[in-house]
Protein backbone atom coordinates (compact mmCIF):
# COMPACT_ATOMS: atom_id res chain seq x y z
CA UNK A 1 0.00 0.00 0.00
CA UNK A 2 1.02 3.62 -0.79
CA UNK A 3 1.13 6.43 1.89
CA UNK A 4 0.99 9.76 0.76
CA UNK A 5 2.42 12.58 3.69
CA UNK A 6 1.74 15.79 2.75
CA UNK A 7 2.42 19.35 3.80
CA UNK A 8 6.28 18.84 3.85
CA UNK A 9 8.23 22.36 3.92
CA UNK A 10 10.51 22.93 0.95
CA UNK A 11 13.54 22.02 3.07
CA UNK A 12 12.25 18.80 4.57
CA UNK A 13 14.64 15.63 3.90
CA UNK A 14 14.03 12.01 3.53
CA UNK A 15 16.08 11.37 6.71
CA UNK A 16 13.33 13.42 8.82
CA UNK A 17 10.25 11.67 7.65
CA UNK A 18 11.85 8.80 8.32
CA UNK A 19 13.01 9.43 11.31
CA UNK A 20 9.69 11.15 12.29
CA UNK A 21 7.20 8.03 10.99
CA UNK A 22 9.22 5.38 13.02
CA UNK A 23 9.34 7.13 16.11
CA UNK A 24 5.55 7.54 15.45
CA UNK A 25 5.77 3.77 14.62
CA UNK A 26 8.05 2.56 17.22
CA UNK A 27 9.99 0.89 14.59
CA UNK A 28 12.50 1.33 12.14
CA UNK A 29 11.01 2.16 8.58
CA UNK A 30 13.18 1.13 5.86
CA UNK A 31 10.60 1.06 2.85
CA UNK A 32 10.96 2.98 -0.51
CA UNK A 33 10.18 6.76 -0.25
CA UNK A 34 9.77 9.47 -3.27
CA UNK A 35 9.77 13.09 -2.49
CA UNK A 36 7.76 15.29 -4.88
CA UNK A 37 7.79 19.01 -4.68
CA UNK A 38 4.29 20.89 -5.56
CA UNK A 39 2.87 24.46 -5.09
CA UNK A 40 5.03 27.23 -3.67
CA UNK A 41 7.72 24.47 -2.33
CA UNK A 42 5.33 22.33 -0.50
CA UNK A 43 6.59 19.04 -0.61
CA UNK A 44 4.91 15.58 -0.47
CA UNK A 45 6.33 12.01 0.10
CA UNK A 46 5.08 8.70 -1.01
CA UNK A 47 5.96 5.92 0.96
CA UNK A 48 4.98 2.32 -0.35
CA UNK A 49 4.72 -0.31 2.61
CA UNK A 50 3.00 -2.84 4.12
CA UNK A 51 -0.87 -2.88 4.53
CA UNK A 52 -0.56 -3.25 8.26
CA UNK A 53 1.93 -0.37 8.56
CA UNK A 54 0.29 1.69 6.68
CA UNK A 55 -2.83 0.70 8.66
CA UNK A 56 -1.38 2.31 11.67
CA UNK A 57 0.01 5.43 10.32
CA UNK A 58 -3.55 6.23 8.36
CA UNK A 59 -4.85 5.68 11.96
CA UNK A 60 -2.97 8.27 13.51
CA UNK A 61 -3.66 10.52 10.61
CA UNK A 62 -1.35 13.78 11.51
CA UNK A 63 2.20 14.13 12.38
CA UNK A 64 5.06 16.63 13.06
CA UNK A 65 7.72 16.63 11.13
CA UNK A 66 9.70 19.57 11.96
CA UNK A 67 7.39 22.73 12.37
CA UNK A 68 5.16 21.26 10.28
CA UNK A 69 2.11 19.03 11.25
CA UNK A 70 1.60 16.70 8.12
CA UNK A 71 -1.15 14.69 7.18
CA UNK A 72 -0.86 10.96 6.20
CA UNK A 73 -3.15 10.26 4.16
CA UNK A 74 -3.60 6.63 1.92
CA UNK A 75 -3.27 7.18 -1.73
CA UNK A 76 -4.64 4.99 -4.68
CA UNK A 77 -1.87 3.83 -6.72
CA UNK A 78 -3.03 2.29 -10.54
CA UNK A 79 -1.07 -0.76 -11.61
CA UNK A 80 0.94 -0.34 -15.00
CA UNK A 81 1.27 -3.16 -17.67
CA UNK A 82 4.24 -2.91 -20.06
CA UNK A 83 3.22 -5.26 -22.09
CA UNK A 84 -0.17 -3.20 -23.42
CA UNK A 85 1.35 -0.14 -21.64
CA UNK A 86 -2.15 -0.25 -20.37
CA UNK A 87 -3.84 0.19 -16.81
CA UNK A 88 -5.30 -2.22 -13.84
CA UNK A 89 -3.10 -5.34 -14.92
CA UNK A 90 0.23 -6.78 -14.64
CA UNK A 91 1.65 -7.85 -18.09
CA UNK A 92 1.44 -11.40 -16.45
CA UNK A 93 -2.40 -11.16 -17.02
CA UNK A 94 -1.94 -9.21 -20.10
CA UNK A 95 -5.18 -10.33 -22.75
CA UNK A 96 -5.12 -6.94 -24.72
CA UNK A 97 -3.07 -5.32 -27.84
CA UNK A 98 0.92 -5.88 -27.43
CA UNK A 99 2.05 -3.03 -27.31
CA UNK A 100 5.24 -3.87 -26.51
CA UNK A 101 7.74 -2.83 -28.99
CA UNK A 102 5.44 0.97 -28.93
CA UNK A 103 7.61 4.17 -28.30
CA UNK A 104 6.09 5.10 -24.91
CA UNK A 105 6.28 8.97 -26.17
CA UNK A 106 4.29 8.68 -29.75
CA UNK A 107 3.41 5.10 -30.05
CA UNK A 108 5.20 4.45 -33.04
CA UNK A 109 6.60 0.80 -33.77
CA UNK A 110 9.96 2.29 -35.15
CA UNK A 111 11.98 2.83 -32.14
CA UNK A 112 12.10 3.18 -28.48
CA UNK A 113 11.25 6.16 -26.30
CA UNK A 114 14.91 7.21 -25.87
CA UNK A 115 15.35 7.42 -29.74
CA UNK A 116 12.12 9.22 -30.35
CA UNK A 117 12.55 12.80 -32.08
CA UNK A 118 8.33 13.88 -31.79
CA UNK A 119 7.81 16.93 -30.62
CA UNK A 120 4.50 15.98 -30.22
CA UNK A 121 3.42 12.99 -27.94
CA UNK A 122 0.81 10.48 -28.13
CA UNK A 123 -0.78 8.03 -25.88
CA UNK A 124 -1.04 4.73 -27.62
CA UNK A 125 -3.65 3.52 -25.03
CA UNK A 126 -5.87 6.10 -26.11
CA UNK A 127 -5.47 5.71 -29.56
CA UNK A 128 -6.19 1.96 -29.35
CA UNK A 129 -9.38 3.29 -26.96
CA UNK A 130 -10.39 5.80 -30.32
CA UNK A 131 -10.18 8.90 -28.00
CA UNK A 132 -7.99 11.63 -28.03
CA UNK A 133 -4.43 11.27 -27.86
CA UNK A 134 -2.67 13.78 -27.52
CA UNK A 135 -0.75 13.37 -24.75
CA UNK A 136 1.60 11.30 -22.55
CA UNK A 137 0.32 8.32 -21.23
CA UNK A 138 -0.83 8.57 -17.35
CA UNK A 139 -0.59 11.94 -17.72
CA UNK A 140 -4.12 14.41 -16.54
CA UNK A 141 -5.31 14.46 -19.57
CA UNK A 142 -5.24 10.70 -20.19
CA UNK A 143 -8.72 9.48 -19.95
CA UNK A 144 -7.11 5.51 -19.75
CA UNK A 145 -5.67 6.30 -16.61
CA UNK A 146 -8.68 8.39 -15.26
CA UNK A 147 -11.28 5.62 -15.51
CA UNK A 148 -8.30 3.55 -14.04
CA UNK A 149 -8.14 5.75 -11.47
CA UNK A 150 -11.69 6.03 -10.51
CA UNK A 151 -12.50 2.27 -10.79
CA UNK A 152 -9.69 1.63 -7.96
CA UNK A 153 -11.33 4.50 -5.82
CA UNK A 154 -14.80 2.81 -6.24
CA UNK A 155 -13.32 -0.42 -5.09
CA UNK A 156 -11.61 0.69 -2.16
CA UNK A 157 -15.04 2.32 -1.17
CA UNK A 158 -16.86 -0.40 -1.96
CA UNK A 159 -18.94 1.45 -4.62
CA UNK A 160 -19.97 -0.22 -8.17
CA UNK A 161 -19.78 1.98 -11.17
CA UNK A 162 -20.96 1.71 -15.03
CA UNK A 163 -19.17 4.16 -17.33
CA UNK A 164 -21.17 5.39 -20.75
CA UNK A 165 -20.06 7.76 -22.79
CA UNK A 166 -22.27 10.84 -24.47
CA UNK A 167 -25.15 9.57 -22.08
CA UNK A 168 -26.80 12.18 -20.00
CA UNK A 169 -29.13 10.86 -16.39
CA UNK A 170 -32.56 10.52 -15.86
CA UNK A 171 -33.29 10.46 -12.09
CA UNK A 172 -36.01 7.24 -11.98
CA UNK A 173 -38.40 6.76 -8.60
CA UNK A 174 -39.06 2.87 -9.91
CA UNK A 175 -38.29 0.14 -11.91
CA UNK A 176 -38.45 0.77 -15.37
CA UNK A 177 -36.66 -0.65 -19.02
CA UNK A 178 -34.92 0.62 -21.28
CA UNK A 179 -33.28 0.28 -24.54
CA UNK A 180 -29.43 -1.71 -25.05
CA UNK A 181 -26.80 1.04 -24.91
CA UNK A 182 -23.15 -0.28 -26.62
CA UNK A 183 -20.73 0.16 -24.28
CA UNK A 184 -17.81 2.46 -25.00
CA UNK A 185 -14.91 -0.26 -26.20
CA UNK A 186 -11.40 -0.09 -24.79
CA UNK A 187 -8.18 -1.79 -23.69
CA UNK A 188 -8.73 -1.88 -20.45
CA UNK A 189 -12.01 -4.18 -20.27
CA UNK A 190 -14.02 -1.26 -19.21
CA UNK A 191 -15.49 1.93 -20.74
CA UNK A 192 -14.29 5.83 -20.32
CA UNK A 193 -17.39 7.81 -19.48
CA UNK A 194 -19.08 9.40 -16.30
CA UNK A 195 -19.73 7.53 -13.09
CA UNK A 196 -23.80 6.90 -12.41
CA UNK A 197 -25.54 5.42 -10.49
CA UNK A 198 -27.77 2.26 -10.86
CA UNK A 199 -30.82 4.39 -9.89
CA UNK A 200 -30.80 6.22 -12.70
CA UNK A 201 -31.76 5.21 -16.50
CA UNK A 202 -29.61 5.69 -19.57
CA UNK A 203 -30.90 8.24 -22.26
CA UNK A 204 -28.94 8.75 -25.10
CA UNK A 205 -28.16 12.60 -26.00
Amino acid sequence: MTIEVRDLDEITTGEEIRVALSSALKASLEDEMRLRSGFRGIQAALIRMLGRTAQKLLTIGKINIGLTVCQIQGRITVDGCYRCQGYGHHAAKCLDIDNLNACRRCSMTEHKKKECGRSSPRCIVCTNGGVRADHFAGSDQCRASKAELLKAKDRRNGRATIRVPNYRTVESTGWASVEPVMLFPTTLGGSFGRRLDFSTLLCQE
